[in-house]
């Protein structure tokens, strides 16, 4: 079984990528998470996506 996630927490995809803040989570269900991105020294975002928590480690 995956971690509890909580909302507030610190996670990534499992395969890489930004650290996400934990924004909703719902049961089993997928949990939504918030990032900015640095591009070329300037951040962008906030980007939202719905990820599985069986994909996500704190």
């Amino acid at each position: 079984m995956a971690e509890n996630l909580k909302v507030g927490d610190i996670v990534k995809l499992k395969s890489g990528g930004p650290r996400m803040t934990v924004t909703l989570t719902e049961g089993d269900g997928p949990v939504e998470c918030k990032w900015f991105e640095n591009y070329q020294g300037h951040w962008t975002g906030p980007f939202e996506g719905n990820f599985l928590p069986e994909a996500l480690e704190k």
